[in-house]
């Protein structure tokens, strides 16, 4: 046991047991954290009986759980007679929210006080009136008997309870989706008997899946008989995207052993090596294809984000996520010089704090004319038509760019709209536009040393006007939004 973790001193010399309530189990014990006094000065007896309320509180823990997901398998609510403990029956009856975290609290303390020997009385706690019925104790089980117990299913939706608390609901619906796909491949079993072989066969499986397994196309058919389907490579996915789900049921893995679930885990070293650099990996889009793009943009008063963001996106290299959550009043005026004020104001989301900054509009853009557009929707959303999709403003863009390609014959791995951000940083490159004015246009770091992240001034526009006019796609005929 880590001593820190469980253990400390008051100023007083005192020793104290403290121990974090899993997240999962805070509604039940209405806190976050057990306390209590070892009514000693001796840092070997107040050890000793800091080991004895860590193995009593992980017997309560677990059995929590054990007795709720029981409930859940059977229908039956946590009253009925399937359920082994009475924890949580005594939570539904009209005792006071204070009765049942007393139930609780001594629950684990008197646990741990009845093992104590009688030369090394501990006293009950003084909050407590008279005591209450403590949970049925056992022996602490070994780690390997509690992970025959647990299924992976139960595993998972612990896991996310705490992933929801700890990262939002938006992250942790798409690991739970990605967790939930492995054990379909692997099938649901108690955790301790997932093996090399199933690491293996999940890789695998991965690395024939295609990137859209959600497609019309695909539903009612099991997952052998998908992967099973020829298709060409560019149409698969990503050895980055299999990657991280290797990583996702890794991190799940790894929860378990620190939570003392499961001792040791096979998916260690699961990721592929990625022979690809990272230019190969996502390539820009040639100067040919964008003229197509850009010459035949639909002008529809109904849906101008079909015209503005592929056009916005050629000519600052923002993605596509920040074009599609533009508000008007993000098209400002800064002293004479038009810009995009990229920003995580209301509703809007960015990648990280380096996304958030001031670019120069270009040209064309002014030519476009994007400033009367953008005048006519000050107090709302830029794209009245672009609706957020849990939270996200990027995947309807996302799904009208790819059927647009498709539409005007531009095809292949990397005519993404992702290309076009690649294809305006390659235009930087090529111009010899230095890499911190680069990073500061495009939302990357500014560079490794303090003097670019911290000191140097964001609002200076004169470089970064020199590097916007560096995108120059050759002679393109583009009819503006005003024109009819």
């Amino acid at each position: 046991m880590r001593v820190p973790t469980y253990f400390f001193q008051s100023l007083e010399s005192i020793y104290y047991f403290r121990m974090r309530v899993p997240t999962d189990l805070q509604p039940i014990f209405k806190r976050i954290e057990l306390k209590k006094s070892l009514r000693t000065k001796s840092k070997t007896l107040a050890l000793r009986r800091c080991r004895q309320y860590v193995a009593a509180a992980e017997q309560v823990f677990e059995s929590l759980r054990l007795s709720h997901f029981k409930a859940e398998l059977t229908g039956t609510s946590p009253t009925g007679q399937l359920v082994d403990l009475t924890a949580l029956e005594k939570l539904d009856s009209h005792r006071t929210i204070r009765d049942r975290e007393k139930e609780l609290w001594n629950a684990v303390f008197k646990a741990a006080d009845s093992a104590t020997s009688n030369n090394d009385p501990l006293p009950a706690p003084n909050s407590a009136p008279e005591p209450a019925p403590a949970l049925p104790y056992s022996p602490i089980l070994p780690v390997q008997q509690v992970s025959q117990r647990i299924p992976l299913s139960e595993l998972i939706r612990l896991y996310i309870t705490e992933v929801t608390d700890q990262r939002g609901q938006v992250i942790a619906k798409g690991i739970e989706n990605n967790l939930l796909r492995f054990m379909e491949i692997v099938t649901d079993k108690p955790i301790n008997q997932y093996s090399v072989e199933d690491k293996l066969q999940y890789r695998d499986v991965l690395q024939a899946m295609p990137k859209c397994i959600n497609r019309k196309e695909y539903q009612g058919m099991s997952i052998d008989d998908i992967v099973n389907m020829e298709r060409p490579a560019d149409e698969l996915l990503s050895i980055k995207t299999v990657n991280m789900r290797l990583i996702d049921v890794a991190t799940l893995f790894n929860w378990a052993v620190n939570n003392a679930v499961i001792e040791s885990h096979p998916f260690k070293k699961a990721v592929l090596k990625i022979q690809k650099s990272d230019d190969a990996e996502r390539p820009a889009v040639s100067d040919a294809d964008i003229k197509v793009i850009i010459e035949n943009l639909p002008r529809s008063q109904a849906e101008p984000s079909r015209y503005w963001v592929p056009l916005l996106a050629c000519f600052t290299g923002m993605r596509q996520s920040e074009i599609a959550q533009l508000d008007g009043d993000d098209i400002v005026d800064m002293n004479g010089t038009w810009c995009i004020d990229i920003n995580d104001r209301g509703d809007k989301r960015l990648k990280n704090n380096n996304a958030k900054r001031i670019g120069p509009l270009h040209p064309v853009l002014l030519e476009a004319g994007l400033i009367p557009f953008a005048e006519h929707r000050r107090g709302l959303k830029l794209f009245e038509d672009v609706k957020p999709y849990n939270g996200k403003y990027g995947h309807q863009v996302s799904k009208f760019f790819s059927k647009y390609m498709a539409s005007i014959g531009v095809k292949g791995s990397g005519q993404t709209f992702h290309g076009l951000r690649h294809s305006v940083i390659t235009k930087f490159w090529s111009a010899g536009i230095p890499e911190a004015h680069t990073a500061a246009v495009v939302g990357h770091q500014r560079g490794e040393r303090e003097s670019y992240t911290r000191y140097a001034k964001k609002t200076d526009l004169k470089p970064l006007l020199a590097a916007i006019e560096a995108i120059d796609y050759g002679n393109i005929k583009l009819t503006a939004w005003s024109s009819e």
